[in-house]
């Protein structure tokens, strides 16, 4: 719904006030002309409230730190966020390291005489 569809909804539950602002041609019914200039004067009116209501209260942003520290949002503890991450790390160290050892054993065994 548009931001003046709320308030156009409103001006639809009295009726005979909106026949009364927009029915120009008086013949009892809002034609579709008609209606678009309630919408206009819609968004008009939701225009002018938000201007007079100004800025909320409180601003909330959230950005990237500028000091160049880690960017992370998360509805989790951050000391169990940081232990899952280094159990993760630790876990890859482990596969590289396997990996490295399983490559130099196939290494040495295909330099081995007989191969």
């Amino acid at each position: 719904m548009p931001r003046s569809g709320v308030l156009l909804s409103e001006w639809k539950r009295d009726a005979v006030s909106l026949k009364e602002r927009f029915d120009i041609d008086r013949d009892g019914e809002v034609t579709l002309a008609e209606w678009a200039k309630a919408r206009e004067a819609a968004e008009r009116e939701v225009d002018r409230r938000h201007l007079e209501a100004g800025p909320p209260a409180a601003l909330h942003l959230l950005r990237a730190p500028a000091d160049g520290r880690p960017y992370l949002l998360s509805n989790r503890d951050p000391l169990a966020l940081a232990r899952g991450f280094r159990f993760w790390a630790w876990l890859h160290v482990i596969v590289l390291i396997v990996a490295v050892v399983a490559v130099l054993v196939l290494l040495r065994h295909a330099d081995a005489p007989g191969h």
